[in-house]
């Protein structure tokens, strides 16, 4: 069974109601943390990157020169059942012990909400001496709803249009924050004009690619400090790219799609702050944690669909690959 992502709202959420989960990590030790962190965040990492890249294009026939459009777009990934949970068995962890009964899976941030592992701490001792059992961080286990997105295409010379987006979204929850800013460009060039053999038929061909950087920032507070700076902060930093030939077939108030696409996604992903840690049977106070890349990339075939009424348009797009992908917008402008 398969369940839907949207980006990086669902990612921050989630930690909004874990913090204790997220410093029973980092008490296991910065390699054990470290480790765990990947694992939990990785399918996140890639997914949501890749999900950047979605939903650019909806025809293959550029603006003509000066005209202008503008699309609302809401993109989602489907999720495979292998990336909801990882096995703890396959970390090799030093100080994180699984309990007799224990199945040894942990949800991913994509994962169930009580998906969350039992793992013994070999570094703290509880009563009698015995290692303190944690639970470590459940998957978002939210519903579904839409993040969108904000396109902006203008037809340019030589065949071509440009696109560009923007999106901020700011979510106080108290004196914290979740902060979510996408920004980036396109472009969309027709091939045909190139090739005479085909120049006159009635069908559109371009070369399409697109550049898309995101920023999300969530404010956590960790209070096992004796004066908390509230310094802690998790944050996201994506950068997507694509590539990819479209062609596409114009009818009266339909217009038929398909391509094959590139993309590829690189992720830094930071627990930055002041934290009680344990290193060692005494736990030391450390600043800025966890720092990892990721990297992902899909090969994938576009097929969709627009229909266009005078002014308006509404596109459904989807991308199959490992990590399928659908787009739905709505279009107000000159949009082809």
């Amino acid at each position: 069974m398969k369940k839907v992502y949207i980006l990086c709202f669902v990612f921050f959420v989630s930690y909004a109601y874990a913090q204790e989960r997220l410093q029973n990590t980092l008490l296991l030790g910065k390699p054990d943390a470290d480790k765990l962190f990947k694992a939990y965040a990785r399918p996140a990492a890639i997914i949501g990157g890749l999900t950047q890249t979605e939903g650019w294009h909806h025809s293959a026939r550029p603006l003509k020169p000066g005209n202008v459009g503008i699309q609302i777009i809401g993109n989602v990934t489907l999720i495979p059942e292998d990336e909801e949970l990882f096995d703890l068995r396959s970390l090799g962890l030093q100080n994180g012990i699984i309990p007799n009964g224990e199945t040894g899976n942990s949800a991913t941030v994509l994962g169930p909400s009580d998906g969350g592992a039992k793992l013994l701490n070999r570094l703290t001792g509880g009563a009698g001496g015995r290692p303190d059992t944690v639970r470590l961080l459940n998957g978002n286990g939210l519903p579904v709803f839409p993040l969108p997105t904000l396109q902006f295409n203008v037809g340019f010379i030589r065949n071509t249009e440009l696109n560009a987006r923007v999106f901020y979204i700011p979510i106080s929850f108290g004196d914290r924050e979740i902060s979510f800013t996408n920004f980036g460009f396109g472009f969309k060039h027709d091939l045909k004009q190139w090739i005479p053999s085909i120049a006159l038929s009635n069908f559109s061909l371009s070369l399409v690619a697109s550049y898309n950087k995101a920023i999300a920032e969530y404010d956590i507070e960790v209070t096992n400090l004796t004066n908390n700076p509230q310094d802690q902060q998790w944050v996201f930093n994506n950068t997507a790219t694509s590539f990819g030939i479209l062609a596409s077939k114009r009818f009266p108030i339909l217009t038929l799609m398909g391509g094959l696409r590139y993309d590829n996604s690189k992720t830094r992903m930071d627990l930055k702050g002041t934290y009680l840690v344990g290193d060692s049977p005494s736990p030391v106070v450390i600043k800025d944690p966890i720092s990892q890349d990721f990297t992902g990339s899909r090969l994938g075939l576009n097929l969709g669909f627009k229909l266009k009424l005078g002014w308006f348009s509404f596109h459904i797009i989807g991308t199959a690959s490992k990590y399928s992908s659908v787009s739905v917008g709505l279009g107000f402008g000159k949009n082809e």
